[in-house]
């Protein structure tokens, strides 16, 4: 799992007992393949996003919406940065382990816009 991968992960956030991950917090990962940081500020459950919380990749896409054991699971937005390959794109709906799947709205941004509904 990618908050796991890397062990150079700095958090503040509520712990259990044992110290493990748990409740509201903030991950910072200084060390992603190609520079820069990545960021996840949510819900967490016995180490691993579980509930609400927004991820941030280092190229600046961006997930906001719910997590289950570390996956994108069940209603999100994913929006695309200006500088990936689908610049300033947007997703939003349901997703199952980490993928689109089910009922959204795909938002393309391009030069001719458009809007998928399915």
């Amino acid at each position: 799992y990618w908050w796991s991968a890397r062990r150079s992960v700095q958090y503040w956030g509520d712990k259990d007992q044992y110290g493990a991950k748990e409740g509201r917090g903030v991950a910072y990962w200084p060390d992603p393949p190609k520079g820069g940081g990545e960021t996840y500020y949510g819900m967490w459950r016995d180490g691993s996003p579980s509930g609400h919380g927004c991820f941030r990749w280092y190229y600046g896409d961006m997930y906001i919406g719910e997590w289950r054991e570390g996956r994108q699971e069940g209603y999100g937005c994913y929006s695309y940065s200006a500088l990936g390959p689908h610049p300033n794109d947007r997703y939003e709906g349901s997703y199952h382990a980490n993928h689109r799947n089910g009922t959204g709205v795909y938002t393309y941004a391009g030069e001719n816009g458009g809007v998928y509904l399915g």
